[in-house]
């Protein structure tokens, strides 16, 4: 076998290996990810659960925020409740019929950009 042949199949050995690491191409090898480039999306959004908008197509995570799913019951004074639409209708209150600006802090396992965003210069994200 040439040398070039051997060389060859061992870079495309390589890149298989990278393929199936299972670890995400934006992770560095030292388990570290790049800092993203500072995105900026603006627009009136619409609310799809409590801390995620969508502005003109692009999903955004609220970078630090957590609530309950729309869908998840929680107790409270011994009752059931719908939290999670209670906590999607909060935000949906928040940002209705407003221009809402958000800049990207960092991207999601699934691909959805993760930002800090304001409406009317107050951050949404508190």
């Amino acid at each position: 076998m040439s040398h070039d042949r051997l060389e060859h199949l061992r870079k495309l050995n390589r890149t298989r290996f990278k393929r199936h690491t299972g670890i995400p191409r934006n992770i560095r090898r030292d388990g570290t990810r790049p800092e993203p480039a500072r995105t900026l999306q603006e627009g009136v959004p619409t609310v799809t659960d409590g801390d995620t908008l969508v502005i003109r197509g692009v999903k955004v995570r609220l970078h630090g925020i957590d609530v309950p799913e729309s869908t998840q019951q929680c107790l409270r004074t011994g009752k059931t409740y719908g939290c999670g639409r209670e906590a999607a209708s909060a935000l949906a209150d928040l940002v209705r019929n407003k221009t809402v600006t958000c800049i990207r802090k960092d991207t999601d396992r699934y691909g959805r950009l993760v930002g800090v965003c304001t409406v009317g210069g107050t951050e949404v994200n508190r």
